[in-house]
């Protein structure tokens, strides 16, 4: 747990990003970037106008080489003739020429600590403290002349840290981790000071929420304790497509957002571009009330004891009877239990929910249900469990089955009777909220229920939304931050419309595997593409997941390039990788099986590659 020295919202001063401020008292910017050759003008400039015309503050794109450094000037030029003043932002990899050209065109850079100023990250070997010291005293010479530059024309900086590119002198020290990456970005921060450069951004992004939650956090409280105030661009990487990739992103971006950090978003996902804007509006939108007031910004939390009072509900959670948190469902007569969202049915196979929840017991329903008290037809059946209201308690208390749900709403948490639920043999307490309860909320009733004993809780919000973004965005706003901090024993997102159940479904097992709680299909990490891609991301993603869906609990990465791919997929099970050029390379872990394989024949022969690997490890043949 990290130590929370700031209060409410982050406090951070503002960088002036051309004519669109970022931080300070200026709402959460949102940004998404290009993926077309940025030799392309033509292209590259329509795509800039669709992204700018979804609602985008900012707009990056990839400077992969000198002549896309050189050709953003006449980008810009075509986009200011449209009527557009939306400040452009170059994304640089390696080579010091190229973000110096960059600077002078754009009014904003990224550039990453694990790669700036150095060929492939990979062909460095820092296994001493003098390679050490003499690497951090390279990157002094070679940030300098940039530094020049961007305060001539007034550039920003974002120092762009990345869990899969950090560079091989961190990982000496710090391991692949969130406090390695606080640690890239804080070197180049200091560094950025020495020369009196104080127009930067911070970012610290992972394709795992849980790491770049932790690296976010662990920056904020670093700043603080050093009075430093610079503003944090949000993102999940690689998050992927559909749901999956939003619910990622959503789960990584609000849990923060909630904590208070951020001031820009990037929603990366394997899609059109726009497409990340629309999610990232809905974001904006859920925390409208609780960030602004007037077009200034407010604190979000008035408590500062949240992290304590959170370690001390962890603590009592009880891990029995779930071991693992449970997903509870509505029965819905008309359809079977199997829950597949239309999207994405032929792709992903999801469990049947743990408990379905019927009004009275009906033969079209197999496994544990749920029935309420006053319906309960059978005594003693192992499948069967009551729910009791909280007026029920003298009848619960007679009961003999093995668990006895009983449902209590927010609004009840301090009624007299909650105390008397936890002297309940086998009691489970199914907590009713709404998206319109306060995250601080929730949290003191858990808290309150925690005071009085252990028993495990389960989380149900009851929904109205029709918008199925929108619904992803509170689900993961509220219920996802309880996951991520591990203090609920299960979810039960349920619906007025019953005909929803098995979307429901598949969405609380989805945000239970994005937080790696629980993992029950296959996990694909693919990335948003951009000009370093030379192949058709999107359609070869959906070709994996069609092809692995008989595979079960596999993390399957499909990359776009060797620059972050090789280490974004680092929790990757296998994956492939754009070698350029339509070429792929496969891997298993981080290691290449096979070289420059043609792009047509890349999917099957991962496919084989795995059943392959798959299969040796089923009979002891590898570890």
């Amino acid at each position: 747990m990290i130590e929370k020295s700031w209060q409410g919202r982050f406090p951070t001063k503002a960088v002036n990003v051309g004519d669109v401020g970022l931080g300070g008292n200026h709402p959460i910017r949102l940004q998404s970037m290009t993926n077309t050759s940025t030799l392309n003008t033509k292209e590259t400039v329509e795509q800039c106008l669709r992204i700018i015309e979804a609602g985008a503050d900012y707009v990056r794109i990839s400077v992969p080489n000198i002549k896309s450094a050189e050709n953003l000037s006449e980008i810009k030029k075509h986009i200011r003739e449209a009527g557009y003043n939306t400040p452009l932002i170059a994304d640089i990899h390696y080579n010091p020429k190229i973000a110096i050209i960059a600077a002078r065109n754009v009014e904003k850079i990224r550039i990453n600590p694990g790669n700036y100023g150095f060929k492939a990250t990979f062909d460095r070997q820092i296994t001493t403290k003098i390679n050490y010291d003499e690497e951090l005293e390279q990157i002094h010479k070679n940030i300098s002349s940039l530094l020049l530059v961007c305060r001539e024309y007034g550039t920003a900086i974002r120092i762009g840290t990345n869990h899969g590119s950090l560079s091989p002198r961190i990982l000496y020290r710090y391991g692949n981790t969130a406090e390695g990456m606080v640690k890239a970005a804080s070197e180049y921060l200091d560094i950025f000071e020495d020369y009196g450069f104080y127009n930067t951004v911070i970012a610290l992004k992972s394709s795992n929420p849980i790491v770049m939650i932790d690296a976010y956090r662990q920056m904020a409280d670093a700043m603080m304790k050093r009075k430093l105030r610079y503003p944090m661009h949000l993102g999940v990487t690689e998050a992927g497509a559909r749901d999956e990739g939003r619910i990622r992103s959503a789960l990584g971006i609000c849990s923060l957002l909630s904590d208070g950090i951020g001031d820009t978003i990037r929603v990366s996902l394997s899609e059109e571009p726009e497409n990340e804007i629309f999610f990232a509006k809905k974001i904006t939108k859920s925390f409208e009330k609780s960030y602004m007031t007037n077009g200034n910004r407010k604190r979000h939390f008035s408590e500062p004891e949240k992290f304590f009072i959170i370690e001390r509900i962890r603590k009592k959670l009880p891990d029995k009877p779930f071991k693992l948190p449970v997903v509870i469902s509505t029965c819905d007569d008309k359809k079977n239990i199997q829950p597949q969202n239309e999207d994405e049915s032929k792709t992903q196979n999801y469990p049947s929910p743990d408990f379905t929840y019927c009004n009275k017991l009906t033969k079209t329903y197999s496994g544990n249900l749920i029935l309420p008290y006053s319906s309960l037809e059978k005594q003693n059946n192992p499948g069967i469990f009551p729910l009791f209201c909280i007026e029920d308690l003298n009848k619960a208390k007679k009961d003999k089955s093995s668990l006895k749900f009983v449902f209590i709403k927010s609004a009840d948490i301090f009624r007299k009777e909650v105390k008397s639920v936890l002297s309940l043999k086998g009691s489970v307490i199914i907590l009713e909220t709404t998206f319109e309860t306060s995250l601080m909320d929730i949290i003191a009733a858990l808290h309150r229920i925690y005071t009085y004993g252990s028993v495990p809780v389960i989380l149900k919000c009851v929904t109205h939304r029709d918008d199925r973004e929108q619904l992803i965005v509170e689900v993961s706003k509220l219920y996802g931050y309880m996951v991520i901090e591990g203090i609920i024993n299960g979810l039960w997102i349920d619906s007025d419309d019953t005909s929803r159940s098995n979307m429901n479904t598949m969405l609380a097992y989805s945000l239970l595997q994005a937080a790696g709680k629980r993992i029950t299909t296959n996990q694909y990490i693919s990335c948003p593409t951009c000009a370093r891609t030379s192949y058709n991301l999107e359609e070869t993603i959906e070709e994996v997941k069609k092809l692995t869906q008989h595979l079960k609990g596999l993390k399957i990465a499909v990359m776009g390039c060797v620059v972050n791919g090789p280490g974004e997929m680092a929790d990757a099970d296998y994956g492939l990788v754009g070698s350029g050029n339509g070429k792929i390379h496969l891997y298993k872990k981080q290691q290449i099986i096979k070289k420059n394989v043609e792009q047509k024949k890349a999917v099957s022969e991962l496919v084989n590659l795995i059943e392959n690997f798959e299969k040796m490890k089923e009979k002891g043949k590898m570890i």
